[in-house]
């Protein structure tokens, strides 16, 4: 986490100082900073020796994918997951594009980006915190509720001031509805369950974030920064209706099952 904030400030000002490396060609200077910075990072993860605990129980029987994957919470874990994830690449990838057609400085814009980080990393420091006070539905519709703030506010204008507040709050609100998300996904598998249940999880999650992030630019030239911003609202309205329809019929369960496991934690 201490990493991600750091990254926040680092990474977008890294690609400012460093995109006239070589002169004649934007940004070159800033792709082999990034190739440095990756070679750095396999250095570190080469030498990584992670410790395996040992279980002090007996495993239950692992369930097939297709058991785990018919579960409510399973499948609310994993929409509100995508849906995180869709609107956020898409916002913050066409975000630049909308900084420079607004004629926009670079250097605004690396510190739009910096803040939006910020917003993503910096909470996880207390959300885990606001996730025992608020649970985990109330958390990820007070994720919602903040990626669709960012919405309205991109509607109101295209200042530097609407575009930083804007992407700050869609962090913010990305970190709660995926800590949201993940915490209930703990609820659908049990320690045997749980290699292939967060593989499955992540890999779907990701094919989200490949396709938002290849077409963000694209809808972006086609539709306009504030169309591209419209057609995220039903994203945003669907998984506030889900959150709600899951919690009038699963919600007293799974905030038992939750308490249960925080219970387990702690002892």
């Amino acid at each position: 986490l201490a990493g991600g904030v750091l990254a926040a400030f680092l990474g977008p000002n890294l690609s400012n100082w460093t995109r006239y490396l070589i002169s004649q060609h934007a940004f070159m200077g800033s792709y082999l900073t990034l190739l440095l910075t990756y070679a750095v990072s396999l250095v570190c993860l080469s030498n990584l020796n992670p410790v395996h605990a040992t279980p002090n129980y007996l495993p239950l029987p692992a369930r097939t994918l297709i058991q785990i994957v018919k579960q409510p919470v399973f499948l609310i874990a994993l929409l509100i997951g995508m849906s995180a994830y869709g609107v956020m690449s898409l916002l913050m990838t066409a975000t630049p594009l909308a900084m420079l057609t607004h004629q926009h400085q670079f250097a605004d814009t690396a510190f739009v980006i910096s803040w939006h980080m910020l917003g993503m990393f910096a909470p996880s420091f207390f959300s885990g915190y606001v996730i025992n006070y608020l649970k985990p539905l109330n958390t990820i519709a007070l994720g919602i509720i903040l990626a669709g703030t960012c919405v309205a506010i991109n509607f109101q204008g295209t200042t530097t001031l609407h575009f930083w507040l804007a992407l700050f709050l869609l962090g913010i609100g990305w970190n709660l509805m995926f800590v949201g998300a993940t915490s209930l996904l703990t609820l659908s598998y049990t320690e045997s369950e749980r290699g292939k249940t967060q593989a499955l999880n992540d890999m779907l999650i990701y094919v989200v974030i490949a396709m938002a992030t290849m077409f963000s630019g694209f809808l972006h030239a086609k539709l306009g920064w504030q169309t591209l911003n419209f057609y995220v609202i039903p994203v945003l309205v669907v998984a506030l209706l889900v959150v709600v329809v899951f919690r009038i019929r699963h919600g007293k369960q799974t905030q038992l099952r939750f308490d249960a496991i925080k219970l387990n934690r702690n002892d």
